[in-house]
């Protein structure tokens, strides 16, 4: 059931740009959020004034080299590489999938938190709709979860720096290092992405020098 509109101003007042726009494309594409969309669009005009300029440098989908140790293969999106990536992280450490896999990935993903110290936006949940508890909308959206081997789904509301993001929480819980276990590389790198792998080896530094 849709959220009320005094329930959607609780809830977005502290969102991101990044998290207010997902909202907004999705409630364009339900009819029976289209009372929700004058609303998001007035808190994106208040917090992000440039946040409806064109953006350049945004490509299509992105062909990405995935390995994982010793395997590669080469997929025609980021989000199918991320996907396999996923299953053999899972297959390689079954525990990982289980009702405690919010509390871990808290623990890895602290800037997905909430104030009240919940998870917004699950990565991975037993339904899709569990995925998209304070989001109704996008579970809506087929393109927006994806249904794993061992029944769980999986967030697929995400770009392809959050791919990789992902991909380095899940393998620090797998106890499985990058590049050397596993390697997610898209043919055609934003700066956004190369950053985001720069940052991983500054943080894999620091926990070895702990």
């Amino acid at each position: 059931m849709p959220i009320t509109p005094e329930q959607l101003c609780k809830i977005i007042g502290s969102e991101s740009q990044l998290d207010l726009e997902r909202r907004l494309k999705n409630c364009n594409k339900k009819p029976e959020y289209a009372e929700h969309i004058p609303i998001i669009k007035q808190v994106l005009d208040s917090k992000f004034p440039e946040w409806n300029k064109p953006k350049r440098g945004r490509g299509g989908s992105s062909r990405t080299i995935a390995c994982f140790q010793g395997g590669e293969r080469e997929f025609n999106t980021a989000k199918e590489a991320y996907i396999w990536l996923v299953e053999c992280f899972g297959k390689t450490t079954p525990t990982l999938f289980t009702d405690d896999i919010g509390r871990k990935t808290r623990e890895v993903f602290a800037g997905q938190i909430t104030a009240e110290n919940s998870v917004k936006r699950m990565f991975f949940a037993k339904s899709k709709e569990k995925l998209f508890i304070e989001t109704p909308e996008l579970a809506d959206d087929q393109k927006n979860s994806h249904k794993l081997t061992n029944g769980w789904y999986a967030n697929m509301d995400i770009n392809t720096c959050e791919n990789f993001e992902r991909l380095c929480g899940l393998a620090k819980l797998c106890n499985l290092k990058h590049p050397d276990d596993w390697e997610f590389m898209p043919l055609n790198p934003t700066k956004q992405f190369l950053d985001a792998r720069s940052k991983n080896e500054e943080n894999k530094k620091l926990d070895e020098m702990l």
